[in-house]
C-alpha cells in the first residue's frame, strides 16, 4: 500500500525538518531581522497605574446626622461589589472623557484632526487602546494609561482618578440641590403656617383667652360659688364671661392643640431639611487611593523580543506547512 504522501510522522517531521533546514533558518533570520526592525520603527509607549478601592456609598448626613443608634453606616468603609462596578460605569461615563479630552487637549496629542468628519470615534478609538480599568481580584480598580510622553501617562492616570470624586460629587449634588430644595420650601411653609397660628393666638389672648380649660373651671366654680352665696350680681358676671370664654374658646383650643402636632412635624421636618442642606453641599471623596501614578522609567510597549520571538515562530511554522505541502506536492506527481 502506497503512503500518503502529506502524511508525517513525529520521526519523519524531524527528518523533513533537518532536511529543509536550511531554507528554514534562511526564512526563519530574515523574519527575525525584518521583525527587529519594524519593532524599532514602533514608538514606545510607558505605562503608568492607579490603583484605588472605592468607599461605601454612604452620605454624610446618614453617617454623621443619623439619630437611630443602630446606625452602621460609615464613611471609612472600603466598598463592596456593587460600588466597584458602579464606579467603573463613572470611569467609562462621558464626563470623564470630555474632561481629559480638554484638560490634555487629546485631539493635538493623539495627532487627530478636530474637523474631521469622524474625529470622536478616532479619539475615542486611541482613548481605548491606551486607557484601561479592570476590577482586580481584590475589589479594587486599576486605572492603567499608555503614552508615549512617561509624564503625560502619569498625570493623566492620577487626573483620572481624582475625577471620579468631582464626577460623582457633581451628579450627587445635582439630585440633593433638587431635594434640598424640596425640603426647604415645604420647611418655610410650614414655618409659616407656625406663625399665622401664633398670631391667631395672641389675639385671642388679647381677648382674655389664656388657657380655655382651666379658665372654664375656674369661671364655673366662681359661678357655682356665687350662686350658691346668693350674690346674683357676681353670678351674672361670670355668667357672661363664660360665654365669652365659649365662642372663643373652642377656637382656641383648636388652634392650641393643631400647632402642637404642627410644630411636632416641624421637627422631624427640621431633621430633613439640614441632612438635605448637608448633602447638597457635600464634596466627599469616594475613593481610597492605594497607589498612586509615578513616570514610568521603562517603556512598556512595544515589548520587542516578544514580537522578534512571534515573528520567527510564526514565519518558521508557516514556512514548515509550505515545504512540507510543496514536498507532498511533487511526491504525489512522481
Amino acid at each position: 500500500m502506497n503512503q500518503d504522501p502529506f502524511s508525517f510522522s513525529s520521526r519523519n517531521l524531524l527528518v523533513f525538518i533537518w532536511k529543509k533546514r536550511v531554507p528554514l533558518l534562511i526564512l526563519t533570520g530574515v523574519a527575525a531581522v525584518v521583525s527587529a526592525v519594524v519593532s524599532l520603527m514602533i514608538t514606545p509607549k510607558y505605562a503608568s497605574t492607579v490603583v484605588l478601592f472605592p468607599s461605601s456609598s454612604t452620605s454624610v448626613s446618614e453617617a454623621l446626622l443619623s439619630a437611630s443608634q443602630f446606625a452602621t453606616n460609615d464613611l471609612l468603609e472600603f466598598g463592596e461589589e456593587e460600588e466597584v462596578e458602579r464606579m467603573l460605569q463613572i470611569l467609562y461615563s462621558d464626563r470623564i472623557r470630555q474632561e481629559l479630552v480638554e484638560r490634555f487637549d487629546l485631539f493635538a496629542h493623539y495627532q487627530i484632526d478636530p474637523d474631521s468628519k469622524y474625529r470622536y470615534t478616532e479619539l475615542y478609538s486611541e482613548m481605548d487602546d491606551n486607557i484601561s480599568f479592570r476590577k482586580t481580584e481584590f475589589m479594587s480598580i486599576e486605572i492603567r494609561v499608555l503614552d508615549t510622553d512617561p509624564r503625560v501617562a502619569a498625570d493623566m492616570a492620577n487626573a483620572i482618578a481624582a475625577l471620579i470624586d468631582s464626577t460623582i460629587n457633581g451628579m450627587q449634588r445635582e439630585k440633593a440641590r433638587e431635594a434640598f430644595l424640596l425640603v426647604k420650601r415645604e420647611y418655610e411653609n410650614l414655618q409659616r403656617e407656625i406663625r399665622i397660628m401664633e398670631d391667631s393666638l395672641n389675639t385671642l389672648k388679647k381677648l382674655g383667652v389664656y388657657d380655655y380649660e382651666e379658665q372654664s373651671k375656674a369661671l364655673s366654680r366662681a359661678y357655682v360659688n356665687a350662686l350658691a352665696s346668693g350674690d346674683h350680681s357676681v353670678a351674672g358676671r361670670m355668667e357672661k364671661k363664660l360665654q365669652e370664654l365659649a365662642g372663643y374658646g373652642q377656637a382656641y383650643q383648636g388652634l392650641q392643640d393643631y400647632m402642637k402636632l404642627e410644630k411636632e412635624r416641624l421637627s422631624h421636618l427640621k431633621a430633613r431639611y439640614l441632612q438635605a442642606k448637608v448633602d447638597a453641599g457635600q464634596t466627599l471623596p469616594h475613593t481610597f487611593v492605594v497607589s498612586k501614578a509615578w513616570e514610568a522609567e521603562k517603556k512598556a510597549y512595544p515589548r520587542r523580543s516578544i514580537i522578534v520571538l512571534s515573528a520567527m515562530l510564526s514565519t518558521f511554522v508557516l514556512a514548515l506547512l509550505l515545504l512540507a505541502l510543496a514536498e507532498g506536492v511533487r511526491n504525489r506527481k512522481q
